[in-house]
């Protein structure tokens, strides 16, 4: 089962992106990055997605506004887990989880011809779904 990311919110809402065994970077310059999101409060090198045995794991690479999962800053390398939010900065947020999908869609993916599948993939209900998350998230990290 392949892991992956999904703009969830941000420029690009939908555009996903299928992890590998090599390392990631997540920023906004294609010279630097990997995983492009055209924000301007994402770093040029904003973070790190790397795998670690059967797991991933993300760091923050000193980025001016910080990444943050399930509301709470990234410092050193985290472990992720399906279905963590990773915010980058105030403006991106991403959704990991896995990718199980047929081999068609897959190399769709691969392509990243995804604009006729994200409506299938990903599902307005499971927008909503995480945005409802983050709110709960937000409210209560903001009462610590």
């Amino acid at each position: 089962m392949a892991m992956g990311l999904i703009i969830v919110r941000g420029p690009g809402t939908g555009q996903t992106f299928t992890l590998g065994a090599e390392p990631v970077i997540v920023g906004r310059e294609s010279q630097m990055a990997k995983f492009v999101i055209a924000d301007s409060a994402v770093s040029r090198r904003h973070a790190q997605i790397s795998r670690l045995g059967d797991a991933y794991v993300i760091e923050d690479l000193n980025s001016t506004n910080g990444t943050f999962i399930n509301a709470k800053r990234v410092v050193g390398a985290v472990p992720l887990t399906p279905g963590d939010l990773i915010e980058l900065g105030t403006a991106v947020t991403l959704s990991y989880d896995s990718f199980d999908y047929d081999n068609v869609t897959m190399l769709a993916l691969n392509q990243g011809k995804v604009g006729e599948l994200v409506e299938d993939i990903v599902q307005q209900e499971y927008f909503q779904q995480l945005q409802e998350q983050m709110k709960r998230l937000r409210r209560k990290s903001d009462s610590k």
